[in-house]
């Protein structure tokens, strides 16, 4: 595998070009050294992290290629991390190992290029006002992360023939927030002429994955009054700030779920993913995405401990307490060992599994095509490590990327090496069926069957996934659309 990392696609955006859309890289004379990954984006401390490099100037990507020189072009993967738009970055903060390709490339004749990149977190990246949209030539505002994304896919199209890929084969690729961005692309025309295809773990065109002009201007209110800069020049006094005291000012708004999200500004973003996929809006191009079977264990505010009181009241700042009502009342407390289970359960549904089913039927709807997953097995670190969450949120990863030292218990290297063959196949043929053979045929999905492919020991299909709760949460949905809130599900 070779590897070119720290490959810089933008200007460094410092200073002025703080809160602005990216500039390209200016072209550099000899050869650049691309031995060790790029600064992370700025971002809140882990705990895992006191040793890592982080600054804004932190544009930067990573290719990854196999050794030998392909006779034809290779296909090309762009993968976006995760991380609630606020964390995140391709050399891993808490250590490299999972977004390298290296797993992933050795172990499959579906060679493909893998570009991974940074982008620009939390209010560095997301944050609006009507001075930063003043500014901006086309009245953009909110999104400069978006357009880091979408500056690396420009990157990708101008340069990746020289690494042996195809630019007339990229899938973008996300998980979490990642995803959520590809769902963003997917409906983003600005983005269309850079990829062919998409895959989404864990982030489907939701409510979530978007938020309002007014909300993202609002945050930003709060920012400025946080910092001081409320009086005079306020862009000049927030250009001026030290980037750790943007960190620690993230005034992220109590019970926020996801704080930091792409904004619905009329520019790079005209309405939210769903809805622009729902009316047909979208780039119409091979899609793949699912989600686990316990995302809501990483997300909901309650412990294995917590009571049917805690519950009901985390659902009715989460809904309203007439929807609330509903919603406790399609997840009744007898079918569910505890509170904790009862709220993570319809936490995911509503959040990931639900959404899923509704992009697909949508995007089918619209002459697309969409394969869905459904990941159910715990792998045996976790029941190690924390049983209680389950088959959490992330899941997915260890598989989809064929990371076989995290797959330690009986039959998980081979599971993780059959999904990482689907992943692989829809990089190289945007179907996951071909050209390495598979375990099962997945089939494409459609409204009248309703089946998804359900990666466990064995890899199997089913039908009618959630079939009753995602009815209800379709009913939610219709009922009160738009619901621009992060708070919204």
């Amino acid at each position: 595998m070779r590897q070119f990392l720290g490959v810089p696609f933008a200007v460094p955006p410092l200073g002025e070009l703080r809160f602005r859309k990216p500039v390209p890289a200016k072209p550099w004379t000899g050869v650049l050294s691309t031995k060790l990954n790029g600064p992370a984006c700025p971002q809140p401390s882990t705990g895992l992290d006191q040793f890592a490099n982080v600054s804004e100037d932190c544009l930067y990507l990573d290719v990854y290629a196999p050794v030998e020189t392909p006779s034809t072009p290779l296909p090309v993967v762009v993968y976006f991390y995760g991380g609630s738009w606020e964390y995140g970055d391709i050399g891993g903060l808490t250590g490299d190992g999972i977004y390298n390709g290296i797993y992933w490339n050795n172990a499959f004749p579906n060679k493909a290029i893998i570009v991974t990149t940074n982008y620009r977190l939390g209010p560095f990246g997301w944050l609006a006002s009507p001075l930063l949209a003043k500014e901006d030539p086309d009245g953009s505002t909110g999104n400069t992360g978006l357009q880091d994304q979408r500056l690396a896919l420009m990157w990708v199209q101008k340069n990746i023939a020289a690494f042996g890929g195809d630019p007339n084969k990229v899938t973008i690729w996300g998980e979490s927030a990642g995803a959520g961005s590809v769902s963003t692309h997917l409906v983003s025309p600005k983005s269309w002429p850079y990829f062919h295809a998409a895959i989404m773990n864990s982030g489907p065109p939701a409510n979530w994955t978007a938020r309002s002009l007014d909300m993202a201007e609002a945050h930003w209110d709060r920012v400025v009054t946080a910092v001081g800069c409320s009086a005079g020049d306020v862009l000049a006094c927030m250009r001026a700030q030290p980037m750790e005291t943007l960190v620690k000012h993230m005034e992220n708004l109590p019970g926020e779920l996801v704080s930091f999200t792409p904004v619905v500004d009329g520019v790079q973003l005209l309405d939210i993913p769903p809805q622009l996929v729902r009316n047909g809006s979208f780039h119409n191009v091979p899609v793949m995405l699912g989600s686990n079977l316990d995302e809501g264990t990483l997300f909901v505010p309650l412990k294995p401990s917590s009571s049917t009181a805690d519950l009901v009241k985390w659902a009715n700042f989460q809904f309203g307490a007439e929807t609330a009502s509903r919603v406790l009342a399609a997840y009744p407390e007898s079918d569910y060992s505890s509170a904790f289970v009862r709220a993570s359960a319809l936490f995911g549904d509503a959040a990931m599994t639900c959404p899923v089913r509704r992009a697909a039927r949508w995007i089918t709807g619209h002459g697309g095509t969409t394969h869905t997953y459904f990941f159910t097995h715990t792998w045996l670190l976790i029941q190690l490590f924390d049983p209680s969450i389950g088959v959490c949120h992330g899941s997915d990863l260890v598989g989809a990327w064929d990371v076989v030292v995290a797959a330690i218990g009986p039959g998980e290297e081979k599971l993780a090496n059959q999904m990482a063959s689907y992943w692989s196949n829809m990089v190289a043929s945007h179907n996951p069926n071909s050209p390495t053979t598979v375990p099962v045929a997945w089939p494409a999905y459609n409204a009248s069957s309703d089946t998804n492919i359900e990666f466990n020991i064995p890899v199997s299909t089913q039908t009618g996934l959630h079939s009753a709760h995602c009815d209800f949460w379709d009913t939610i949905y219709a009922e009160e659309h738009p619901p621009l809130s992060p708070f919204s599900l």
